[in-house]
């Protein structure tokens, strides 16, 4: 079965991403939520100012983000895992 394409400057992205510790996710997630989406996504990409700003303004999704951040941390690195293996490429 051929593998997915994907593009060099993607690629690369997901490799940042795919190649951080669940645990710490997870550990960052439980205790500073926030900071959780800055140390899995890249910090020059606007998607992560964008969670780490909706997390600090609705106080933790209403103390909801000790539950939901870690699982979406933990999701992120996941699912960049995921594509990189379907694309044929080692993280």
């Amino acid at each position: 079965m051929p593998h997915r394409r994907i593009p060099d400057k993607t690629a690369y992205r997901l490799q940042k991403i795919a190649q951080k510790e669940r645990g710490a996710a997870v550990f960052l997630g439980l205790f500073l939520p926030p900071l959780a989406y800055l140390y899995v996504k890249d910090t020059g990409s606007p998607d992560t100012w964008v969670w780490f700003g909706v997390n600090l303004v609705t106080v933790n999704f209403f103390l909801l983000g000790f539950i939901i951040v870690p699982v979406h941390a933990a999701w992120m690195i996941g699912n960049a895992r995921q594509e990189l293996w379907e694309a044929g490429i080692k993280w």
